[in-house]
């Protein structure tokens, strides 16, 4: 990502909102992966980052990257 794109403040505040919890899922499920703990496949993984929010996210952060390309 460019140094440049920036989000608005709701914008901000939103995907750090969404993000927090997400980062954390990836971390664990992750390190339980490589230690072979992990039973979920991949499309439950995937399911669950949909059900957290990562579109939204993603949705955000896209914004930014729009009005970047705009300038």
């Amino acid at each position: 990502m460019p140094v440049a794109v920036t989000m608005s403040e709701a914008e901000q505040d939103e995907y750090s909102s969404v993000m927090s919890d997400i980062t954390i899922y990836v971390a664990e499920y992750t390190v339980n992966t490589i230690m072979g703990q992990d039973t979920q496949d991949f499309d439950a993984f995937r399911k669950q980052l949909k059900s957290m929010g990562i579109e939204r996210a993603t949705e955000l952060k896209q914004a930014g990257v729009d009005r970047y390309n705009q300038r």
